[in-house]
């Protein structure tokens, strides 16, 4: 028994073709992308000023740690703290800008901040005792020192009479304690108004 099948040409490979048709976004579909990024971003951009703000914070302490560990040597070398306002003599030294900021650097580097020449007025011998980065000075000022926020009001209390203790009870309110186990104590305050962090070295 011999059976035939036939083949239509037009059923053939057949296949439904639909126009392709661009198709946008809706509306609620953009209002959800919308949302989903300003998630993200109130998610994000406290954690990335937070990590710049410790960043600031950690720079500001190595400094005033840098700064602490020259006036060691410095007075290790001298016998005394630099003569600088009445450090030397009642262990006390407030960076406000001026005059002040550009001796603390001769005594510690040695060097004119102005012109990079050796310099004995603060420091006898011109011994390098720190380098000062282009980061620790105020932009657009004759040398100021600053901290990493660009806080220029730094406060240093040294142990003026020996005894191992520096008295910190003018320091910011949220500084524990007034009196301090140290050689040497910096830290920064409010100036100008504004709110800085506050950091200290120790």
């Amino acid at each position: 028994m011999l059976i035939t099948l036939s083949t239509d040409k037009n059923s053939k490979n057949m296949k439904k073709h639909t126009p392709n048709k661009s198709r946008g976004f809706t509306l609620v579909e953009l209002l959800t992308v919308v949302a989903i990024i300003g998630i993200l971003a109130g998610i994000l951009i406290p954690v990335v000023g937070g990590a710049k703000k410790n960043a600031l914070k950690a720079k500001t302490k190595a400094q005033f740690s840098g700064w602490a560990t020259a006036l060691e040597a410095y007075k290790n070398e001298y016998g005394h703290y630099p003569k600088i306002g009445s450090l030397a003599t009642e262990g006390e030294l407030v960076l406000d800008g001026g005059s002040k900021s550009q001796d603390f650097m001769k005594a510690l580097s040695g060097r004119d901040p102005s012109t990079g020449e050796r310099d004995t007025s603060e420091n006898r011998k011109a011994i390098g005792f720190y380098s000062f980065g282009d980061s620790e000075l105020q932009e657009g000022t004759d040398y100021v020192l600053v901290d990493a926020f660009g806080n220029p009001n730094i406060h240093i209390k040294v142990d003026a009479n020996g005894d191992g203790i520096v008295d910190i009870s003018n320091a910011p309110d949220d500084v524990d304690g007034d009196d301090l186990k140290t050689r040497v104590a910096i830290w920064v305050d409010e100036a100008d108004g504004e709110d800085y962090e506050t950091v200290t070295n120790w």
